[in-house]
């Protein structure tokens, strides 16, 4: 790996550890080569949006303008 990598691998380690650290967020792993890897976790997501209190009929929605807006192609 270059130094470059090098480097951007540490702040990316950083970057993970202030994120549980400070901001009590889960690391979950690389998921780059997983199966089905997305932009979004629907499960993950409907799971603590139902835990936050909403509805089916919310969370279907929510799920619906993500999955929307995430096939929007940059130009480029």
């Amino acid at each position: 790996m270059s130094e470059i990598g090098q480097k951007e691998l540490q702040t990316q380690k950083q970057v993970i550890q202030f994120f549980q650290d400070e901001l009590g967020y889960e690391y979950i792993g690389h998921w780059k080569d997983r199966e089905g890897n997305s932009n979004i976790e629907e499960a993950r997501l409907s799971d603590w949006l139902k835990r936050q209190g909403h509805n089916d009929k919310i969370i279907g929605k929510v799920l619906d303008k993500l999955g929307k807006a995430n096939m929007v192609t940059l130009p480029g």
